[in-house]
Order: C-alpha cells, then structure tokens, then sequence
C-alpha cells in the first residue's frame, strides 16, 4: 500500500514538474519582446500629402510605410488617458508593414493584466467600397513567438473595442476594419474622402480616392467672387 501511495505522489509531482515547465516555456513565448522595435514609430502627418494629392488629381498617389505608421502613432498619442479603466486589455502601440499580394503584418503593443506582450498578424487586406471599411482578414496571429488562434484574437480584439469610446478600429468575424471614408473640413465645408482603389506591395501601397474638384471649384470660385465685390 504504502509503495503504491509513494507512486501515485511521484506521478502527480511529474504531471505538476511538467505542468510548470509548459507553462513557463509558453509564458516566455508569449512575453517575448524581441520584435518590440516594429513600434518604435514617428508621429507623423505625412499621409495627408498624397490622399490630397489624390483628391485634387483624382490619381493613385504612393503611400508608405512610414506615412501609414506616423498617422497611426499620431492617433494613439490622441488616445492616450482615454482607454477605458476597466479594460483588460490595452493597445499602447500599433505599426503596419505592407507586403506584396496585397498582405500586411500587423504589429500591436499591449497589456494584458499587466504584463506587456507584442501582438503580430499576417493579413490579407482588401478594400470594400459599398461598406467603406478595409478589411484586415488575419491569416494567422502570434503573442511574441508563441502562436495563437484566430478566434481567441478575436475574441479579446472585441473585448478591447466594446469597452473603448469610438475607438478606430472594428472587429468583424476574423477580421479587423478600419474606414476608408473621411472628411476633411476646408474652410465651412466638409470634403468627403473616401478611397476608391487600394493595392498593397512591399512597404507601400497604391491609394487612389474620390475626386473633390467640384467642391474645390466652387470653394475658389466663391472665394474670387468675394475679393471682386
């Protein structure tokens, strides 16, 4: 009796030794902050530049990785102190790498219950006109070096976006969405901008948007009429 309870205390001990061991290796995964550098982005504005550019010429202008990851920076510095107290999670970072056929890995600083993780996903990224939203379709998600399921993604990403006030980002099935509709305010107007065709290669992307000439037009002929009266 006493060699089988002594055999019984080993195996548990074993199935607990081993226990701790997965655990702390997937915590190291999870916690690893090696690609922590893919956030350390400028707050920029550059990206207005071209989307303009684009409004005016109503051409496809180049937008970059920078231009996309200063405005990106711009907006979580907007954000910060207004994340909610309560949220389990919290974003302190987000930078995006284009990559030809139209994919793009996404890089997220977060905290979760206090322990800082870096998030990465490999997208799809497609445009849809008639939702006015791009989609980020994600392919596969990892914490640190550890790789993680879609839907456990989702599920906190959903999380996150329910307890934010207007937060920027959606969360839809596997996918993240951001608008691709915008305005713009010019003088007492409103120039509605939004994106007609998008095409991602590496570490740019081909932006083309709605023409404003009209509304341009009217704004500069209004304002010729007044320096003539």
């Amino acid at each position: 009796m006493k060699k089988i309870l002594i055999t019984v205390f080993v195996i548990i001990f074993l199935f607990v030794a081993i226990a701790g061991v997965v655990f702390y290796i997937l915590y190291q995964k999870a916690t690893d902050l090696s690609e922590a550098d893919k956030l350390n982005t400028t707050e920029s504005k550059t990206i207005y530049e071209p989307l303009l550019k684009s409004v005016v010429l109503h051409e496809a202008q180049t937008v970059t990785d920078d231009d996309v990851n200063g405005l990106l920076k711009t907006i979580i510095n907007n954000r910060k102190g207004k994340q909610s107290e309560t949220a389990v999670v919290s974003v302190n970072g987000i930078a995006v790498y284009m990559q030809n056929d139209n994919q793009a890995k996404i890089y997220m600083d977060i905290v979760y219950k206090d322990v800082r993780m870096i998030f990465s996903a490999l997208t799809d990224v497609r445009l849809d006109t008639q939702a006015e939203k791009i989609y980020f379709d994600i392919q596969e998600a990892r914490l640190g070096s550890l790789s993680v399921s879609k839907d456990t993604v989702m599920e906190q990403l959903k999380k996150y976006t329910g307890s934010q006030k207007n937060s920027f980002i959606e969360v839809e099935n596997h996918s993240i969405t951001v608008p691709s509709k915008y305005s713009i305010p010019l003088a007492n107007q409103n120039i509605s901008m939004y994106i007609e065709e998008l095409s991602l290669s590496e570490g740019k992307a081909e932006v083309k948007t709605n023409s404003a000439m009209n509304i341009i037009g009217n704004f500069l002929s209004d304002y010729l009429l007044s320096m003539i009266n």
